[in-house]
């Protein structure tokens, strides 16, 4: 009897672990036909769900989509109504995403991305010693689609593909 009740409480176990995982898993990915935003800055929609596919449109941020279907990690969209093409999940965002209003420097984003602004490096570099320079040197490197395919196909990455 102690058996059936311990297997009963086994299973039941379970069964709520994959439920519950199954509801917030369901939750992560988009609904088919909803509007989504684009959450990046540049987003090369492929002709293929591929890392490696030939870019058909860019889209920017704040951009609404539509989904209209899912594969792997990458979604199809639509844009104005017409099938563009595929782009990677995670550059979509259910929320509405809003360019800001203000305009910002490229140096003051990138203070701003490590949680200081002006004032704050001063005191730091005078206090520590320490500057950005080499930090702001770094950001402002930017790497062309090309070259992300030959280090892809070079370290023999498969790019999100099976």
């Amino acid at each position: 009897m102690c058996d059936i009740i311990f297997c009963m409480k086994y299973l039941i176990k379970r069964f709520t672990i994959f439920a519950l995982a199954f509801f917030i898993t369901a939750n992560l990915f988009a609904e088919i036909g909803s509007a989504m935003y684009v959450k990046v800055s540049d987003l090369s929609v492929k002709d293929k769900p591929s890392v490696k596919a030939k870019t058909v449109l860019t889209v920017n941020y704040g951009n609404v989509v539509s989904v209209v279907m899912e594969k792997k990690g990458w979604v199809q969209i639509k844009v104005d109504d017409k099938v563009a093409g595929w782009v990677p999940a995670s550059s979509l965002s259910e929320r509405k995403v809003a360019a800001s209003k203000v305009s910002v420097t490229a140096k003051e984003l990138a203070l701003a991305g490590r949680g200081a602004n002006s004032g704050f490096e001063k005191v730091f570099k005078e206090t520590v010693g320490e500057n950005f320079e080499k930090v702001d040197l770094i950001e402002s490197f930017g790497v062309s689609q090309e070259k992300v395919l030959l280090f892809i196909e070079e370290g023999q990455l498969n790019g999100g593909e099976e």
